[in-house]
């Protein structure tokens, strides 16, 4: 699944000039919202310093850049499972889980 999920952002980063801008200045919880519909695995994560969001798979981080070994991540130590309510404020269709 994860080289799909690669191979599905590339795509998704290529489909636009604009596309990793929209995802990284504040789409990126819709994207994480997508990445956990396509892999019931994915735990989004909420980057607490910068306050960007990821998807937790398998021990490694996916956003509009695709894999990021978590060792490789700068934040991590400010990663946090994102809180629910933050979720609501930021979406009305949040669901858990």
């Amino acid at each position: 699944m994860a080289d799909k999920l690669e191979q599905a952002l590339r795509h998704l980063r290529e489909s636009h000039p604009d596309a990793v801008a929209m995802f990284t200045e504040g789409g990126c919880f819709g994207l994480a919202q997508m990445i956990r519909a396509l892999d019931d695995r994915a735990v989004i994560m909420h980057d607490q310093l910068d306050g960007h969001v990821l998807c937790l798979i398998a021990g490694c981080l996916y956003d509009i850049d695709g894999k990021i070994f978590i060792d490789d991540y700068p934040n991590y130590a400010y990663l946090e499972v994102l809180n629910e309510e933050k979720a609501k404020a930021w979406t009305p269709n949040w669901r858990a889980g």
